[in-house]
């Protein structure tokens, strides 16, 4: 009669345990930033350091692979800065685009909602997460975020799918959808 009180005790260890054990996992993965900015000028220190240690380069060898991988780090951070500007371009458009959608009430509502999410980005860029390290340059802080325009625009016509998309066309259209193609 004693044993089965063991098991059932074992299997109770066992379970707070593993809920204690999931628990502190939990938290360490939720202090971590979930979006890490990229720092470049340490992409291209640690790149050519290994790479010089694993090929065992010459001196020369190795600021020859500086120059290239230092180029290539600062190519990497202008397509990261106009990405993140065409983003915030297409949610200007979607919010333009939405707006046309709702009556008085509701639009105010939204630029309410639009301006909490402003400032949220605003603190983001002036306070990053936890683990950026200081001074890291490569931050969201060097990509600037143009206001949304406050007259909510009529919505333009739809283009004919068999029209191309103009190269000077500045807003965006949406991507067609998959039953389309």
């Amino acid at each position: 009669m004693n044993k089965p009180w063991k098991v059932i005790l074992v299997f109770i260890g066992v379970f707070l345990f593993g809920g204690i054990t999931g628990s502190v996992i939990t938290l360490r993965f939720h202090e971590r930033p979930i979006i890490r900015h990229p720092n470049f000028e340490r992409f291209a220190k640690n790149r050519v350091m290994h790479l010089t240690k694993v090929l065992k380069c010459s001196p020369d060898q190795s600021d020859k692979l500086q120059v290239i991988v230092l180029e290539a780090s600062m190519n990497l951070r202008r397509v990261r800065q106009n990405s993140l500007r065409q983003v915030m371009t297409i949610f200007d458009h979607m919010d333009s685009r939405i707006e046309t959608v709702l009556n008085p009430e509701q639009r105010t509502r939204f630029e309410q909602i639009r301006e909490m999410e402003r400032q949220r980005i605003r603190g983001f860029i002036h306070n990053p997460p936890p683990g950026t390290p200081p001074g890291d340059k490569s931050a969201p802080n060097e990509v600037e975020h143009k206001e949304p325009p406050q007259a909510a625009p009529k919505a333009a016509p739809a283009k004919p799918a068999s029209q191309p998309q103009q190269e000077d066309d500045n807003v965006p259209d949406s991507p067609p959808h998959p039953d389309q193609t």
